[in-house]
């Protein structure tokens, strides 16, 4: 294993995890809960975006009024959004535990 190597492959969801079960990951309340509340917005706006991905592209009325070629507002990395809906759920959760561990002390 490569010096700095966490054994996670870049991706943190399981050591979050285990670092809240075990007690290791300490926050306030408030702190724990703003980052659960953000960790849920970029959720929803990964699934969004992996949604609108899955669509054809639809011509609309300014592709007839505004000349030149269409640019993509967003390159979308499938892959990277795949991989952010796989982990984000394990960072949501291991937040809750770290929010509710600070609420119930």
């Amino acid at each position: 294993m490569a010096s700095g190597d966490t054994g996670y492959g870049g991706l943190a969801g399981d050591l979050f995890l285990r670092l809240a079960a075990d007690g290791l990951l300490a926050l306030d309340t408030e702190q724990a809960a703003g980052i659960v509340a953000e960790l849920v917005r970029t959720l929803d706006s990964v699934c969004l975006l992996l949604r609108c991905a899955g669509e054809d592209e639809r011509e609309s009325a300014a592709d007839w009024l505004i000349p030149g070629e269409r640019v993509a507002a967003v390159a979308v990395d499938r892959r990277s959004l795949e991989a952010a809906r796989q982990e984000l759920p394990k960072y949501i959760e291991a937040f809750r535990l770290v929010r509710d561990r600070a609420a119930a002390s």
